[in-house]
C-alpha cells in the first residue's frame, strides 16, 4: 500500500511539473465519457494550459463506421487555446468523398452544440485547428426561429484568433445543425469575434457523398473584428462544398471599442461550390430545409453575404447558384469578383439560378481583362447584376451575361453612367454614341428573351465628340456597355435592328368629329439592310403605352400619337415615331385662360388665352341678351357680364365653352395713410405735404386747394401756402377716388423772446454768481436752440439759462427748427453788489519770551482768504493765507491784525491778543500706547504756541529715545520703530529763549 501511494504522488508531481509542455492526447474510446474518450482528451488538454500546442489524435480500435462514431449525450467541455483536433489521424477508410474518419453525432433528446470555443476568463483564444471530423444530426427540435443557436457544429463564444477548420485532404463535414460554424454575438459588448479564420476542404449541409442534402439552417456565420478570412483557397482541393443550407456564407464585422472598423482586412472566398454539390451539377433551390414553414425562410436563401467594413472581399472561381434569394450580396466592403459561375452549374449550361444573382452596395470590379477573370452570370430569376446606390461605382468588365430575367445589369446612377447607344450595325462594323472617353465593351447577345452581352467581342473608346466605331466581323446581334473614368459601368444598351423604314407612301387619315375611331396610318414599308432579314413582328402603342395594333398598318384609332415597334428575329428592336394622327375634332384648351375685369364702369373687360385647335370660326355671345359680343378667339373691350364662346370649322364640327363672367372692379378703398406736413413760414408759400402709403394701391395722386384749384401731383407736393388741401388717388385700373382725409398746412408764428419774462440775479463781490433764468420764447417751431454771447462776441453758453457770470452785458440769440431762417435776439445786463462780511476770530497767543510764533484764525472758512496787517489802517497787507495761519515775530510792542476776504469784499480787521509770559503747559506724566485708540500718544497741551521748543525723552539709564523740534508729531512710545517696554522715563522740555527748562518723569503703561 505504501508503494502505491508513493507511485501516485510521483505521477501527480510529474503531471503538475510538465503541465505547460506540449502533449498528445489520444482518443481510444467512442463512449460519451470516461477514460480514453474525446471528453477526457478535451479536459486534459485544457488542464495542460495553452503555452504550448496540444494535440488530440484518434485511435479507435473498431474501424467500422459504428466503431468510429462518437455519440454525445451532453455537450463536450469547451475547447482550450493552442490545440489541434485531428480526426484524420484515425486509422480506417474515409467517409464518402470527404477526408473525415471520425463521426460525432447526438444521442441526446435536446439540441446540443458540438465543439464550443470559450473560456472562463474572457481572454483571447489563439491557434485552434480542427480536421477530419464528421459532425451530424444535432438538431432534435424543429427550427422555430431564423436565428436559433441551440445546435451549432463549431460554436465560437470567445474572441478566437487564427482558427483553422479543415485543410487540403483534412476537411470536415458539418450537417444537420442550426449553424455549421458560427460565433454567437448577443450584443455589442460581447467578445465573440474571429480574428483570422481559414475554412478549407469542408462539406457543409450535405452528407459524405457531397450530394445528398442534410441541411443546416446556416452554413458559415462569422463576425470578424480584424485579420483575414479565407474560405477555400487557390487550389481546387482547398475549396469547400456549402449547399442546401438556409444561407451558406455570411461574413460580418462589428466595431472594436478601441478601433471601430480597422482597415486592410481581407475576406477571400475561392474555389468553393456554394449552393451546388461537389461535382457542381446539383441544384438545391427547391430543397425544403426543414424549418417550420410559418417561421421564415424554408429554402436556400442567400449564397454569400459579406459586410466587411473598410475591408476587401475577393470572390473568385466559385460556383454560386440555386438560392431563392441573392446569390452574392456585398455591402460596405470593396470587392473583386472574378472567374465565378453564378446562377448556373460548373459547365455554365444549366439553369440553377438565384433570385438575384449579384447585389452590390459597395464599389469594386466584376470580371477583368483576362479570359480567366470572366464571370458567368446567368438565369437570375429577377436579374443578373444589381448595383444599388453605394454600388453604382462598380466596373463590370468582359463578363458573360445570359438568360437573366428583367435585367442583365441594373445601374442605380444612370445619369452618371448612361447606357451607350448603337446607331449602326453591319456585318463588318458597329458604331454608336456615348460620353467622350468612355470605354465601350461590345458583346454578341444570348439566344434568350432578354438582350444581354454573352460573348465579348472587343472594346473601343469614345472620341471627344462622343462617337465610337468598331470594325470587325459581326455575325449576331450586338449589345454594349460603357465604363466611365474606370469607375462606373452602365447597363446594357438597347440592341439595334438595322432596317430601312420607308415612309414615302405613308397615308394618314385624321379621325372625324366627336372622338371617332376611324383614323388610320397605312402603307409604311420595311426593308432589311443588316444581318436580321426577318421575319418581323410589329407593335403599335399610343402615348400611354397601351398596345393598339399588331400589324404594319394601324387602323380604326382616334386622334393621338402612335409609336411603331419593330421586333427582329433576335432581340433587336427598331422604332418609328411617335407619329401624330390628327382629327377634325375641335378641342378647347382653357389652361391659359385669363379674364380681365371691367373697371370704372367702362367697356374694357376681356377674356383671353383660350385656344381651339381645329377651329376656323369663333363667336362670342352675351348671355344677357344673346347678342354677338365678338368674332375673334380673344374677346376684348366688353362691359361686365357673362359671355360664351362657340368654335367651329368647315367640317361641321363645333364646340361651345362654359359661360365666363367678366367682373367689374369696385372702387379702391384706401386705408388711412400717415403724412409728413411742413408748415409755411410767415409771408412765404413754402409748406409741403408728403403722404406715406403702406401698400401699392396708389399709382398717381392729384392735389387741389380749398378753392378747388390744382395744387400739385404725386405723393410729395412742395411750395404750398397755408390752407387745407384734398387729394385724389388713381389705382392700377385707372380709377380716380377722392381720399376721405384733408391735410392742413399752417403758417408758422414769428419767433420772439418774451420781454421781462426773465429772472435776473446780480453778481456778489465779483465771484461770478450772477445769472439770467426762466426766459420765455414763443412762435416758430420747436425745438429751439440758444446761444449766449458776451460784449466781445464770444460764445458762452448754449442753454436757455445763463448762470455763473459776473457783471456785464450779455446777448441771447434764439433760433427754431422751422428752417425759415429767423433769429430772435435780446441783450441782458448783470450788475455787481459788494456786501459786508464777518471779521475773523483770532485765538489768543501766549509766549514766555519774544521770538517767532504762529498766529491762527479760529475755524477758517473754506473758499475765503485771510490777510495779515501790522496796523488797523495800513493799505498793504504783510501776508495772505487761505488757511488762516501766519508765522510772525513777536516783540513786547508788536501788534497784528487779520481780515477775511471773499472775492472783491473784505471784512473789518481783528486785532490779535499776544501775551509774553510763561503760560501754563499741561504735561501728562503717563500714557497707554496699546493701540486701543485711547491715550495712545503723549500729548502736551499748548505746545503749539512754542514752535521752536525742543522735546527730549530718556530712559533711566540716560539713553535718549525721543527728540523733536516743535511737537507737531507726539511721542507714541516707540524707538526706531520698536515698542519701548513699560516703565518710567524722563523728559526735558526746552521752550526757547528766556524760558527755563521743564523736566519730569513719564510712565509708559501697556
Amino acid at each position: 500500500m505504501t508503494g502505491r501511494r508513493v507511485l501516485l504522488f510521483i505521477t501527480i508531481f510529474l503531471f503538475i511539473s510538465f503541465k505547460s509542455f506540449s502533449a498528445v492526447f489520444t482518443v481510444t474510446s467512442n463512449a460519451d465519457s470516461g477514460p480514453g474518450t474525446l471528453r477526457e482528451a478535451l479536459t486534459l488538454a485544457a488542464a495542460n494550459g495553452s503555452a504550448e500546442k496540444d494535440y488530440i489524435y484518434f485511435n479507435l480500435p473498431d474501424l467500422s463506421e459504428a466503431g468510429r462514431t462518437i455519440t454525445l449525450l451532453t455537450e463536450l467541455p469547451n475547447i482550450s487555446s493552442n490545440i489541434v483536433i485531428d480526426g484524420t489521424t484515425q486509422p480506417g477508410v474515409k467517409f464518402g468523398v470527404s477526408s473525415t474518419k471520425v463521426i460525432i453525432q447526438s444521442g441526446a433528446t435536446t439540441n446540443l452544440s458540438v465543439l464550443i470555443i470559450d473560456n472562463s476568463d474572457n481572454a483571447l483564444m489563439p491557434n485552434i485547428e480542427i480536421y477530419g471530423l464528421y459532425i451530424r444530426n444535432f438538431i432534435k427540435k424543429p427550427i422555430l426561429a431564423n436565428f436559433e443557436f441551440g445546435a451549432v457544429g463549431i460554436k465560437i463564444l470567445q474572441h478566437c484568433q487564427n482558427l483553422i477548420i479543415g485543410a487540403s485532404g483534412k476537411g470536415n463535414i458539418i450537417c444537420g445543425t442550426h449553424y455549421a460554424i458560427a460565433n454567437i454575438r448577443t450584443d455589442l459588448t460581447s467578445n465573440s469575434f474571429v480574428t483570422g479564420l481559414t475554412v478549407q476542404n469542408n462539406i457543409i449541409g450535405l452528407l459524405e457523398d457531397g450530394i445528398s442534402p442534410n441541411s443546416n439552417f446556416g452554413g458559415i456565420n462569422v463576425i470578424a473584428r480584424s485579420g483575414d478570412i479565407l474560405i477555400g483557397g487557390p487550389l481546387p482541393s482547398q475549396g469547400n462544398v456549402i449547399a442546401a443550407n438556409g444561407f451558406d456564407v455570411n461574413i460580418g464585422q462589428y466595431p472594436d471599442p478601441n478601433n471601430p472598423f480597422p482597415t486592410g482586412n481581407t475576406a477571400v472566398i475561392q474555389s468553393n461550390m456554394i449552393g451546388t454539390g461537389i461535382d457542381g451539377l446539383e441544384n438545391y433551390a427547391d430543397h425544403f430545409i426543414g424549418q417550420n414553414p410559418t417561421a421564415g425562410v424554408n429554402y436556400p436563401f442567400y449564397g454569400v453575404v459579406s459586410e466587411l467594413r473598410q475591408g476587401f472581399t475577393i470572390v473568385k472561381n466559385n460556383v454560386i447558384s440555386g438560392h431563392t434569394g441573392t446569390g452574392l450580396l456585398l455591402r460596405v466592403s470593396t470587392f473583386d469578383i472574378k472567374g465565378n459561375k453564378i446562377g448556373t452549374d460548373i459547365t455554365g449550361t444549366k439553369n440553377f439560378g438565384n433570385r438575384r444573382n449579384i447585389e452590390l452596395n459597395a464599389s469594386g470590379i466584376v470580371g477583368g481583362d483576362n479570359d480567366e477573370d470572366k464571370n458567368y452570370i446567368a438565369y437570375g430569376e429577377v436579374g443578373g447584376l444589381w448595383m444599388e446606390e453605394d454600388g453604382a461605382n462598380t466596373v463590370v468588365r468582359k463578363n458573360s451575361f445570359y438568360c437573366n430575367k428583367t435585367f442583365g445589369i441594373k445601374q442605380h446612377d444612370t445619369e452618371y453612367a448612361p447606357a451607350p447607344i448603337i446607331t449602326s450595325l453591319t456585318a463588318s462594323s458597329v458604331s454608336g454614341t456615348s460620353k467622350p472617353g468612355a470605354v465601350i465593351e461590345l458583346f454578341h447577345t444570348a439566344e434568350c428573351t432578354l438582350c444581354e452581352g454573352k460573348e465579348y467581342i472587343a472594346s473601343v473608346v469614345t472620341d471627344p465628340d462622343g462617337k465610337w466605331l468598331y470594325h470587325g466581323a459581326i455575325n449576331k446581334q450586338v449589345i454594349a456597355t460603357a465604363t466611365f473614368n474606370n469607375v462606373a459601368t452602365s447597363e446594357f444598351s438597347a440592341p439595334y435592328l438595322n432596317v430601312e423604314i420607308d415612309e414615302s407612301l405613308e397615308e394618314r387619315k385624321p379621325a372625324s368629329c366627336n372622338n371617332a375611331t376611324d383614323g388610320f396610318i397605312k402603307h409604311i414599308k420595311i426593308k432589311p439592310i443588316g444581318l436580321d432579314n426577318g421575319p418581323y413582328t410589329f407593335t403599335w402603342r399610343d402615348a400611354s403605352g397601351t398596345k393598339v395594333g399588331s400589324s404594319l398598318d394601324l387602323d380604326g384609332v382616334p386622334e393621338g400619337e402612335y409609336t411603331l415597334q419593330i421586333n427582329g428575329r433576335g432581340c433587336g428592336l427598331a422604332y418609328l415615331g411617335p407619329l401624330t394622327l390628327g382629327s377634325n375634332q375641335i378641342t378647347l384648351n382653357i389652361s391659359e385662360l385669363t379674364r380681365q375685369a371691367a373697371s370704372c364702369n367702362q367697356n374694357n373687360g376681356a377674356i383671353k388665352g383660350i385656344t381651339a385647335p381645329g377651329a376656323t370660326k369663333y363667336t362670342w355671345i352675351n348671355t344677357l341678351d344673346n347678342s354677338i359680343a365678338g368674332t375673334s378667339l380673344d374677346l376684348t373691350d366688353v362691359p361686365t357680364g357673362k359671355y360664351q364662346l362657340t368654335a367651329s370649322n368647315d367640317f361641321g364640327c363645333s364646340v361651345s365653352s362654359l359661360p365666363y363672367q367678366v367682373d367689374v372692379n369696385p372702387p379702391t378703398v384706401y386705408p388711412a395713410y400717415s403724412a409728413n406736413i411742413n408748415n409755411s413760414c410767415t409771408g412765404e408759400n413754402n409748406g409741403s405735404i408728403t403722404v406715406i402709403p403702406t401698400d401699392n394701391l396708389v399709382k398717381t395722386a392729384r392735389w387741389i386747394d380749398a378753392e378747388g384749384q390744382p395744387a400739385g401731383t404725386g405723393l410729395n407736393v412742395p411750395n404750398l401756402k397755408p390752407g387745407t388741401y384734398k387729394v385724389y388717388f388713381t389705382d392700377a385700373n385707372g380709377c380716380e377716388t377722392l381720399y376721405p382725409h384733408d391735410f392742413t398746412v399752417n403758417e408758422i408764428d414769428p419767433l420772439q423772446i418774451v420781454a421781462n419774462s426773465e429772472t435776473r440775479t446780480d453778481d456778489q463781490c465779483g465771484l461770478n454768481t450772477g445769472s439770467i433764468k426762466n426766459i420765455q420764447v414763443k412762435g416758430g417751431t420747436q425745438p429751439y436752440t440758444y446761444l449766449w454771447l458776451n460784449v466781445a462776441g464770444e460764445h458762452l453758453f448754449t442753454s436757455q439759462d445763463l448762470t455763473d457770470v459776473g457783471a456785464g452785458d450779455y446777448t441771447l440769440q434764439v433760433q427754431d427748427a422751422s428752417g425759415c431762417g429767423v433769429m430772435a435776439s435780446r441783450i441782458y445786463t448783470v450788475l455787481n453788489e459788494n456786501s459786508s462780511i464777518d471779521a475773523p476770530i483770532i485765538a489768543p497767543l501766549q509766549l514766555c519770551a519774544p521770538g517767532e510764533a504762529l498766529l491762527s484764525v479760529s475755524s477758517p472758512s473754506a473758499g475765503n482768504t485771510y490777510r495779515l496787517y501790522d496796523s488797523q489802517t495800513s493799505t498793504q497787507y504783510q501776508d495772505e493765507q487761505t488757511n488762516g495761519i501766519f508765522k510772525i515775530k513777536v516783540n513786547p510792542n508788536s501788534t497784528y491784525y487779520i481780515s477775511r476776504v471773499s472775492g472783491q469784499c473784505e471784512s473789518e480787521r481783528t486785532q490779535a491778543q499776544i501775551t509774553i509770559s510763561l503760560s501754563a503747559i499741561d504735561i501728562p506724566n503717563a500714557f497707554t500706547p496699546n493701540g486701543d485708540g485711547k491715550n495712545d500718544y503723549w500729548k502736551i497741551n499748548n505746545a503749539q504756541n512754542y514752535p521752536q521748543a525742543i522735546v527730549q525723552i530718556f530712559t533711566r539709564y540716560g539713553q535718549k529715545v525721543f527728540e523733536s523740534k516743535g511737537y507737531s508729531v507726539p511721542f507714541d512710545g516707540t524707538y526706531n520703530g520698536t515698542r519701548l517696554p513699560s516703565g518710567v522715563y524722563y523728559y526735558i522740555l526746552n521752550l526757547g529763549k528766556s524760558c527755563n527748562l521743564l523736566s519730569g518723569s513719564l510712565s509708559i503703561i501697556r
